[in-house]
């Protein structure tokens, strides 16, 4: 491999790693491509032509979009825009890196392998039962054995191709590409290996393939098909046109299958396309619908291209054009009797409909999708993916324990077909369910073992899933510091891959964990930047994350009744489209309400909870309005009832706690207040109102004045609660009298959590 120097610019081609004054600076595939070829012919001017032969490998290509890559390319590595002095824009012609660039070989990456076997292939993973019929062929990776970088499609992207052109052409029940995602990479390749594929993915052959090149410069295509039982096919061909020689493979596998020889294809449309799926594969969105819109005047895109294109189109936030694709492609799917992607295209209308708020349509979609499976018009293969997206839909609803039924089926029935990119994005949505029923322990794990696969096989796309939902589960146990840390690698693997809706989740969890750990500054500056970054195009539920972080980032900066304008409004959208973040943003209006003296708003805000499905987040909220009321008494039993019968798990009970134990500390209730407090010293100091408590209570179990080191603590915790001067001056001077051991603190008319928000 290699790296180029030139002034304080550093490109690795081993490490695919760009540094710019000694800092790693993250850029998309295609952009870094780009360097890589004006850093190798640097002095030089290169045409567009070239350019659009090398990096995108296409001539279909526009200028503008040429031109918005170079733009990224000189941002990258701190080229002035305006007056570029590396990237010399050559009118007419081309660009030109105007640099001495250094070329040297870099060192191998220590630690490097490939995965064995029985890393890509987890033993533990539970075989298809016996009573299942099996499948008739699974079509595994290729290997790329030339070492020519032109042909680095050929992994996915070549046995992508074959599996829908068998797919479109032929009878064939084929295993699921995503299923044989744990082939990847795979360091042996014989038919031992398909024999063992054939039993984990319960299918009776498998195909597997390897391109070299002879010594004469012919590409040579070398291809096996295996049962579990003996070697049923292997063949060579030779030739120029690699291409050629797959559609040559699938004659021939169409053959031995029993089925009807597939005729000749245009070349060009065929690797356009396999370019295009392996890109789609390896989760690099960006760069796949590029290269898929500049190829579309000359390629003529089938069904599964069609529902790959609505995928990204989702993927970079573009909803109408993604339903429009998916549309069309299903109508079409219909006429043609193509059960199987029309439940995959019905499930993927049913993830837009959920993005959007139109859960009435998400609903009709995704009961549609299992329809066609329970009917046995769509095969079993599908079922995953379908209960997946029934599941987010539940989700988003707040239907926690509806949405954990759907992804424990979903898993069983990815297990059972040997599809372990659905396992596994099942495993995500069934960690968020567990957040849901306030089971954080058990969905944190959950998704740090998810995140450890993927990786290992290699599934990016995966792997930025479980990193986003641990940003959402971390959040939630206010462990913000790890949030923070999840959340940063999310949105890393997000830019790396080209996936805007994972970029724009990322980010806006980090705008949440920011604020309610009280980093307003840093809250602010991360609202500025992502306005630059993402401006205003954005699915609606993401709109609806971000408008909800600002009014809480101006309701935390003093600015109260804008602040409660803001969230009036995110509350209506939250409502009509019924997404659980209605609660949330209910349970905020009702506070704030009260902390402004309006009760009759907060009152009247309440029946917005009435179908919370989390009892803490409802108690703390009607307790909230009987203590503003007086009555306080009630609202000691209502907290005290829902600590002794649910979980304090999660933001809203430990909220919940918190709130209860500063109410009787207030009361002077010490013995149940002990009892309490022996789990809120457990639960995460992260959060303002819980330090404070466990502060005050640890000065009062002392019996005498605080000492200049707990005084220091205090001053540090205050300042990160500026609220309380705000709200609850009488609070603050108490604090500050040394008076802790002697006297319970003052009465407020707030729960604590309110006082310091």
């Amino acid at each position: 491999m290699t790296r180029y120097r030139f002034q304080d610019c550093l490109i690795d081609t081993d490490r695919h790693e760009l540094r710019v004054c000694g800092l790693t600076v993250e850029v998309q595939p295609l952009i870094f491509d780009l360097l890589c070829y004006l850093a190798r012919h640097a002095g030089r001017t290169v045409t567009k032509d070239e350019l659009l032969s090398a990096v995108w490998r296409s001539s279909f290509v526009t200028d503008s979009v040429l031109a918005r890559a170079v733009m990224k390319a000189r941002r990258a590595i701190k080229d002035n825009a305006d007056s570029p002095q590396f990237i010399i824009t050559v009118r007419g012609h081309g660009y030109r890196l105007d640099a001495a660039v250094e070329t040297e070989l870099s060192p191998p990456l220590a630690g490097s392998r490939p995965l064995q076997p029985s890393q890509a292939v987890g033993a533990a993973q539970p075989a298809a039962r016996a009573t299942e019929p099996k499948l008739d062929l699974a079509v595994l990776p290729f290997f790329n054995e030339t070492s020519d970088p032109g042909l680095s499609w050929v992994e996915l992207g070549l046995p992508s191709l074959v599996y829908h052109q068998l797919q479109m052409r032929s009878e064939l029940r084929l295993v699921r590409s995503e299923a044989v995602d744990a082939w990847t990479r795979r360091s042996v390749w014989s038919e031992q290996d398909a024999a063992l594929a054939c039993r984990q993915l319960n299918c009776r052959l498998a195909l597997v393939g390897r391109v070299s090149r002879r010594g004469d410069g012919m590409l040579s295509l070398h291809f096996l098909l295996g049962s579990e039982a003996e070697l049923e096919l292997s063949r060579s061909f030779d030739g120029l046109d690699l291409l050629t020689l797959a559609q040559k493979l699938v004659r021939e596998v169409e053959s031995a299958c029993g089925g009807t020889p597939s005729p000749q294809e245009e070349s060009f449309s065929d690797e356009q396309s396999a370019r295009i799926l392996d890109l789609a594969a390896r989760g690099e969105s960006e760069r796949a619908l590029a290269l898929l819109e500049s190829s579309l005047p000359r390629i003529r895109p089938d069904l599964r291209l069609r529902l790959v294109q609505a995928r990204l189109l989702r993927d970079l936030a573009r909803m109408q054009e993604s339903v429009e694709v998916a549309q069309a492609a299903l109508a079409e799917a219909g006429l043609g009797g193509q059960a199987d992607l029309q439940a995959e295209l019905l499930a993927e209308l049913g993830r837009s409909a959920v993005i959007s708020g139109q859960m009435d349509d998400a609903e009709r979609y995704n009961d549609q999708a299992l329809e066609l499976v329970l009917q046995g018009k769509a095969s079993i293969t599908t079922l995953p993916n379908v209960l997946v997206g029934r599941g987010e839909q539940f989700r988003f609803k707040g239907q926690g324990e509806e949405a954990a039924k759907a992804a424990e089926r979903a898993i069983s029935s990815a297990q059972a077909t040997g599809d372990v990119y659905w396992e596994l994005i099942a495993r995500c949505l069934q960690a968020h369910a567990l957040m849901a029923t306030q089971q954080l322990a058990r969905a944190r794990e959950q998704l740090r073992g998810v995140a450890r696969e993927a990786r290992s096989r290699d599934l990016l796309r995966v792997e930025l899933q479980a990193y986003v939902s641990l940003g959402a589960i971390e959040t939630g146990s206010r462990h913000y510091g790890a949030a923070l840390e999840s959340l940063s690698r999310a949105a890393t693997l997000a830019r790396t891959l080209g996936s805007r809706v994972r970029y724009i989740t990322s980010q806006l969890q980090s705008m949440f964990a920011l604020i309610e750990s009280g980093r307003l500054s840093e809250a602010a500056q991360l609202v500025a930047r992502f306005a630059d970054e993402v401006g205003e195009e954005m699915p609606q539920n993401s709109r609806e994350s971000l408008e909800r972080a600002k009014a809480h980032l101006l309701w935390r900066t003093g600015e109260q009744l804008a602040a409660i304008n803001q969230l009036e409004a995110m509350l209506d959208i939250a409502r009509c489209s019924r997404w659980f973040s209605r609660w949330n943003s209910a349970s905020l209006l009702c506070n704030w309400y009260l902390v402004r003296g309006d009760v009759a708003k907060a009152a009247s805000v309440l029946e917005v909870l009435d179908d919370d499905s989390n009892p803490a987040r409802r108690a703390r909220c009607q307790a909230a309005v009987m203590l503003k009321q007086g009555l306080r008494t009630q609202a000691l039993a209502t907290l005290r009832t829902v600590w002794l019968t649910e979980s304090s798990e999660g933001a809203p009970g430990q909220d919940l706690a918190v709130d209860l134990g500063w109410l009787l500390m207030e009361e002077g209730l010490d013995t149940e207040l002990d009892v309490l407090m022996s789990r809120v010293s457990a639960m995460s100091a992260e959060h303002g109102p819980t330090a404070l408590l466990q502060l005050v209570f640890a000065a009062r179990k002392q019996g005498q004045p605080p000492d200049p080191s707990w005084r220091k603590s205090l001053d540090e915790l205050v300042a990160r609660l500026p609220a309380l001067q705000r709200h609850t001056p009488d609070l603050l001077a108490y604090l500050r009298s040394g008076e802790l051991f002697s006297r319970a603190p003052p009465r407020m008319a707030l729960l604590l959590n309110a006082a310091c928000d």
